[in-house]
């Protein structure tokens, strides 16, 4: 299974996330700018965290 960070939240990044719903792909977390998004849980249930650590700190 192949593991991916979206990088971003509105929109686009739950498209992402339904896309690769079917692909065998787990999605371990997103990455977005906006600081009111870091730390909540997005679609999966997997967390937000600031674009600049590119989710490596979940």
């Amino acid at each position: 299974m192949k593991r991916v960070i979206i990088f971003c939240t509105n929109g686009l990044g739950e498209l992402v996330f339904h896309s690769l719903d079917d692909e065998n792909v787990n999605v371990i977390a997103y990455s977005d700018n906006d600081r009111t998004k870091w730390g909540k849980a997005w679609g999966g249930g997997a967390h937000c965290t600031s674009g600049e650590n590119n989710g490596t700190g979940v």
